[in-house]
């Protein structure tokens, strides 16, 4: 439970700082909005999600994990609104018509967090394996 705990953390961090670019709409308007459909690849990370008004970044939750049948479940969630918008899949049924590219930032924060709960797993399976146990 607890590298489930530590990796969630990790990714709830992750989700924080991908949340915090400090590009303002004004300058995003000045680059003919960098994520727009229209050109050929984003001109920016997709995944970094600019501060704006903060509220995105606020709305990350990192509820404790649970344990039930041998199962230990973790998650990050966003309940903003404006998530769905921000990582949905072009032609995804129900899909809001964006003008913007898919900014994947659920998955770049799926992804480091399963790597980070891997990483802590075989940390902690190194360590057993290098503890004597006496009984």
């Amino acid at each position: 439970m607890l590298s489930m705990k530590e990796a969630t953390k990790a990714g709830y961090d992750e989700a924080i700082f991908l949340s915090s670019g400090n590009v303002s709409q004004k300058e995003l308007d000045r680059e003919d909005n960098p994520y727009a459909r229209r050109h050929p690849r984003p001109l920016r990370d997709p995944a970094i999600i600019n501060a704006q008004t903060g509220q995105f970044r606020a709305d990350w939750e990192n509820p404790p994990p649970t344990s039930y049948g041998g199962t230990i479940e973790g998650y990050i969630e966003n309940h903003n609104p404006i998530a769905d918008y921000l990582t949905q899949k072009r032609g995804q049924i129900g899909a809001y018509q964006s003008f913007m590219v898919e900014r994947p930032i659920d998955d770049e924060v799926e992804d480091f967090t399963e790597k980070a709960l891997e990483d802590r797993i075989a940390f902690n399976l190194r360590k057993l394996e290098t503890t004597d146990i006496y009984i």
